[in-house]
């Protein structure tokens, strides 16, 4: 499973944190939003990551400590 996420929503920033996505990217420039090429985050999952299911993890709170960790380099300001 893939979701890319705007670096400003940071709601949905916390989600895939709480699920445990693996960041895999900076997307420049990835989606056309209201006029304008917007940039975004990549984070993935797969059935091996989280044998459990993800709903499991989500009510146990036991995602990694570095999920979704965005390394300083593509950290934007927001």
């Amino acid at each position: 499973m893939e979701i890319c996420i705007r670096p400003e929503n940071a709601a949905s920033l916390r989600v895939v944190q709480k699920l445990g996505f693996r960041y895999e990217g900076f997307r420049r420039r990835f989606i056309h939003i209201d006029g304008d090429w917007r940039d975004h985050y990549a984070f993935a999952l797969t059935r091996d990551d989280v044998p459990e299911g993800v709903l499991s993890r989500w009510l146990s709170g036991n995602a990694p400590q570095d999920a979704a960790s965005i390394p300083p380099s593509d950290r934007l300001p927001i």
